[in-house]
């Protein structure tokens, strides 16, 4: 989700998930791998098709067996119940089509 956002709003949201979320949100939201952490802050946000984004969970989320859509709704919806309505809107607004859709539902 990180990678189709702008630098500012992801710190935004990393900003109120310090103040606010359990440990395990928290961990969610964190790149644990610093190289790829220092990479998404100097390329720009990119532009994911849906399908796209859920091929690259299945692929990254080491998850097998694990239904995609399902997952992403959970974790949406842990997201969410630790953010500003602010907050949940302004990442609404960087995601495409039926991930929205999915954020929104959560």
């Amino acid at each position: 989700m990180r990678d189709v956002m702008s630098n500012e709003a992801i710190d935004r949201v990393a900003d109120e998930l310090d103040d606010n979320a359990p440990d395990k949100v928290e961990d969610l939201w964190e790149d644990t791998n610093p190289l790829v952490s220092f990479l998404s802050h100097i390329r720009p946000n990119l532009h994911i098709s849906p399908d796209n984004f859920l091929v690259r969970l299945r692929q990254e989320g080491n998850l097998p067996g694990a239904d995609a859509e399902t997952i992403i709704i959970a974790v949406f919806s842990a997201t969410k119940d630790e953010l500003s309505q602010e907050r949940v809107q302004e990442v609404a607004e960087f995601l495409p089509g039926k991930i929205s859709e999915m954020w929104q539902a959560a």
